[in-house]
């Protein structure tokens, strides 16, 4: 399990990613075909995880709120789609 407490766009030789930074140690990720996990429990609060088979990166920020969480994954999930029509491959999929 890897952790992040940063998600940004990042472009590498014309393509462009999802990074996962993690601050505390300088390491950013690259998440293969991400998949979102949130959960919410009144006991362990709201943690949020991208699954990337068969990595899984979690985020080490503070998520208060169900609207936090919602927040969160609703910008990664912009970046993504932003990164997948800059690479065109929703309008030109791969053969």
């Amino acid at each position: 399990m890897y952790y992040f407490d940063e998600v940004i766009e990042e472009e590498i030789n014309g393509r462009f990613y999802l990074s996962l930074k993690n601050s505390e140690v300088s390491e950013i990720y690259y998440p293969d075909k991400p998949r979102i996990s949130k959960l919410n429990s009144g006991f362990e609060g709201c943690k949020l995880k991208i699954l990337s088979s068969p990595e899984v990166y979690c985020y080490q920020g503070v998520l208060n709120t169900k609207e936090e969480m919602d927040e969160l994954s609703n910008n990664i999930m912009e970046i993504i789609q932003s990164a997948d029509f800059k690479n065109n491959s929703i309008l030109f999929p791969p053969i």
